[in-house]
């Protein structure tokens, strides 16, 4: 996976991190097996409840409740592998953003929050106004990337 090693080494981590979380962020927003994806994507865009921009453990819980959303959009998957799913997802992303995330002065740690509630705007417009699938693995790789940005404060390059 050209130039996102970061994101990629530190994935299996984080989601098996998040994976651990799963049963205390269905218990939290009483999420149980009826519940519908649809009831879930309200909760994920509830922009109340999103972390702030150094709130680790908010983005961990985010992203696991983006897993129980992608797990409920593909049922089949329930008992899959989330990770090959999630690196295809950065792969496919990197042509378009490359190494954006790293750079501080168009993508600071503060205002990560704010950026993650305007993408959280545009996929929740394009699935109930368009009818597009949520993205939740872009959700889940948004999460992600605000972790690793936390953990790893070396990746991130500061313009001069």
């Amino acid at each position: 996976m050209t130039n996102n090693n970061e994101l990629v080494k530190h994935s299996p981590e984080l989601v098996a991190e998040s994976l651990e979380k799963v049963g205390t962020v269905c218990n939290r927003f009483n999420i149980s097996d009826v519940t519908g994806e649809e009831d879930i994507i309200g909760i994920a865009c509830d922009f109340d409840l999103l972390p702030g921009d150094t709130d680790r453990d908010g983005w961990i819980n985010h992203m696991a409740l983006s897993m129980v959303g992608y797990r409920k959009a593909f049922p089949q998957k329930v008992n899959e592998d989330i990770l090959p799913d999630l690196q295809e997802q950065l792969a496919s992303d990197f042509p378009r953003w490359g190494d954006t995330w790293k750079h501080d002065d168009t993508r600071p740690v503060a205002g990560q929050s704010e950026r993650s509630k305007e993408s959280l705007r545009r996929y929740f417009d394009q699935h109930r106004r368009a009818g597009a699938d949520f993205p939740w693995m872009k959700v889940i790789g948004g999460n992600l990337i605000n972790v690793v940005r936390l953990d790893h404060p070396e990746y991130i390059v500061h313009s001069k």
